[in-house]
């Protein structure tokens, strides 16, 4: 795992969509609300964004992603294909979570939880496909993850029950085109599918 947690050279294009996709996603899904009338998100000042970008570095990309695409994903590609890994990857992730809707205080207790678990799971197979064309980099899926947990926080759209619909809409079209683009590799066998070697673990 630790040389893929360096793994750099892996293409400026994985870069910038790691970066782009989500803040791209989000502001089309604020938008689409603004045309239909929705309730305006609330956006954070600027001067709150630093502790934004620490709160999304080290309360979820850095920890998270160590476990979730740095060793579960590797595990679930050895036994299943990387379409079935991500699914049931996805619903871990989501389910990781649910703390998080009923305790006070947490960050997503105003959040509806099947529209954000639909959410997750989508966004999962982008991670995966991204994770296995960068040779099972974890730079992407942090950036990824980063990108994702920042602009929520930002714009605090996870807390408008319609935006996070729209999101989750946008999401799984964006995962469907993927799968349907590359669905050879998606659904290669599980001994061929997993990026990493266990050995590598």
């Amino acid at each position: 795992m630790r040389r893929r947690i360096v793994l750099w050279r892996i293409g400026i294009k994985w870069y910038a969509s790691a970066l782009s996709v989500p803040v791209m996603v989000a502001f089309l899904a604020i938008g689409l609300n603004l045309i239909f009338q929705g309730p305006k998100p609330e956006f954070i000042p600027a001067s709150q964004l630093l502790p934004i970008v620490l709160i999304a570095v080290f309360t979820g990309a850095l920890g998270e992603e160590l476990g979730w695409r740095g060793t579960a994903l590797p595990l679930l590609q050895d036994r299943w294909n990387p379409l079935v890994s991500s699914l049931i990857l996805g619903v871990l992730w989501g389910l990781f979570h649910l703390p998080s809707f009923f305790l006070s205080g947490m960050p997503l207790q105003e959040t509806p939880i099947i529209p954000f678990m639909v959410m997750t799971i989508f966004y999962t197979f982008l991670i995966t496909w991204t994770f296995n064309h960068t040779s099972g980099s974890l730079i992407p899926p942090f950036l990824y993850h980063f990108a994702f947990n920042f602009i929520g926080n930002a714009t605090g759209i996870f807390g408008i029950p319609y935006l996070l619909n729209v999101l989750a809409g946008i999401y799984g079209v964006i995962a469907i085109v993927v799968i349907a683009c590359d669905w050879s590799v998606f659904t290669r066998s599980a001994n061929s599918s997993s990026a990493i070697a266990l050995s590598e673990l």
